[in-house]
């Protein structure tokens, strides 16, 4: 579930610059 990959989405996302982030962030969220 979305629930349990959140902290792994998190970690990862920290490597991404933040421009990344908010487009992940953008699909993570839907």
């Amino acid at each position: 579930e979305k629930a349990d990959m959140a902290p792994m989405l998190i970690a990862n996302i920290s490597k991404f610059p933040s421009q990344h982030q908010d487009i992940l962030l953008r699909i993570v969220m839907k």
